[in-house]
């Protein structure tokens, strides 16, 4: 073959000389490289979505990492989660100070304090929120 190497090894063992294949290690390395690269996306996807288990109703948080124009002027907002998260979406809804609401995934959100603002309500879970 074209691509297979002596091994140099102890002459007292059984096929201390046998040669290998170059190619078939190369492709068995790239192949766990892409399968480590692979999870580490994964890892790190999973990372930025946060903890939803944390963000229910009532919570204080704060909305980052939107990237468009519209969702970029909502970064550094804060306010209160009014909705659990919507299975359909995957969106909380989100009560800004000054009343807009928003539906926001959970990633796009940090847990400021689990208990709501003192003399802030929570609202109407049906007054149907818009996308940042």
């Amino acid at each position: 073959s074209l691509f297979a190497m002596p091994v140099l090894g102890d002459d007292n063992q059984e096929g201390g000389d046998a040669p290998f294949d170059v190619l078939s290690m190369i492709s068995t390395v790239v192949v766990m490289a892409l399968l480590l690269a692979f999870g580490v996306m994964m890892a790190l996807k999973y990372d930025a979505r946060g903890d939803d288990s944390t963000l229910s109703v009532g919570c204080s948080v704060k909305i980052h990492g939107l990237q468009s124009e519209k969702g970029k002027a909502l970064n550094g907002k804060s306010g209160h989660i009014t909705t659990e998260l919507d299975v359909e979406t995957g969106r909380h809804s989100v009560r800004l100070k000054g009343g807009r609401i928003l539906a926001v995934k959970p990633g796009n959100l940090t847990l400021i304090a689990v208990q709501p603002a003192a003399g802030e309500g929570l609202g109407s879970a049906n007054e149907g929120p818009a996308r940042p």
